[in-house]
C-alpha cells in the first residue's frame, strides 16, 4: 500500500483502516482506484484528492470489494477478464 495513502487514512482518523492487516485487500483497492481517478501513481495522485474525493475514492474500493466477494459466493470469476495461467495450455 501506498505510504500516503495510509497517511491519509490516519490523518482522517481511519486507524482501523490504515493498520489493520485484515484490510490489506481494501488498502490495494483503494490504491488502485485513486490511480484510476488521477491517472497517477497512488502516492502522487493521492495528495490532489479532496477529502470528499477521497471518501468517493473509498466507497468505490469498498464496492469493488463487495461485488468481488458476492460474484465469488456464486462461483463466478472474482474479475471480469480471464487471465491465462502460465505453462498451461
Amino acid at each position: 500500500m501506498s505510504i500516503r495513502v495510509k497517511g491519509r487514512l490516519r490523518r482522517m482518523q481511519m486507524h482501523d483502516l490504515a493498520d489493520d492487516g485484515s484490510n490489506h485487500e481494501f488498502r490495494v483497492v483503494l490504491d488502485q482506484v485513486i490511480s484510476e481517478q488521477t491517472g497517477l501513481p497512488c502516492d502522487e495522485g493521492v495528495d490532489l484528492l479532496s477529502d470528499e474525493q477521497f471518501m468517493d475514492a473509498m466507497e468505490k474500493a469498498k464496492a469493488r470489494i463487495k461485488k468481488k466477494k458476492e460474484k465469488a459466493s456464486r462461483g463466478e470469476a472474482a474479475y471480469d477478464k480471464e487471465v491465462p495461467l502460465a505453462g498451461i495450455s
